[in-house]
């Protein structure tokens, strides 16, 4: 499925998120404004989402990556220019294959993270333990902003000892 929004404003008022990309879904935004009491986007499995030029306002996270699927499956989120502030880390992955990429977009995190790995507490989550620990985070102290960086990441499957 292939979904195309240019030069729309997307909002949430009490609760909610901008958009929602899983299984073979390509969502495109282009010169979109979202303000979102929670988060931009949620991605699921094999899906991908493309901003460019949006400003994003958002209560919680820019974007949620989890995996319900295969754990083979990678989901991609592409930004390219735009505003983007969050009140949380501006990614949150929770169990899944991340394929990211940021290029000149400005990315203003309340707590200066810009991706926080963590392990799905959904019973319905698939999980593959690793081997070996692959840190998979970004962060400063303080709040900064980033306006270009990639990463493919894949979430630790272990609990913390």
């Amino acid at each position: 499925m292939y979904l195309e929004a240019d030069h729309c404003t997307i909002k949430t008022i009490k609760e909610g998120y901008g958009t929602y990309s899983d299984s073979a879904c390509h969502n495109v935004f282009n010169s979109c404004t979202f303000d979102v009491a929670g988060m931009c986007a949620i991605m699921a499995d094999e899906s991908d989402i493309t901003f460019t030029d949006v400003n994003a306002k958002c209560g919680s996270y820019f974007a949620l990556i989890h995996n319900v699927g295969s754990v083979t499956d990678i989901a991609t989120l592409k930004v390219y220019s735009g505003e983007i502030a969050t009140k949380k880390a501006a990614i949150l992955t929770k169990s899944a294959n991340a394929d990211i990429l940021i290029d000149g977009a400005r990315i203003k995190t309340a707590n200066g993270v810009l991706i926080h790995s963590t392990i799905s507490k959904d019973p319905g989550a698939k999980k593959k333990p690793l081997s070996r620990p692959q840190p998979c985070w970004a962060s400063t102290r303080g709040s900064r902003t980033w306006t270009r960086w990639a990463m493919f990441c894949t979430t630790i499957m272990r609990p913390d000892p």
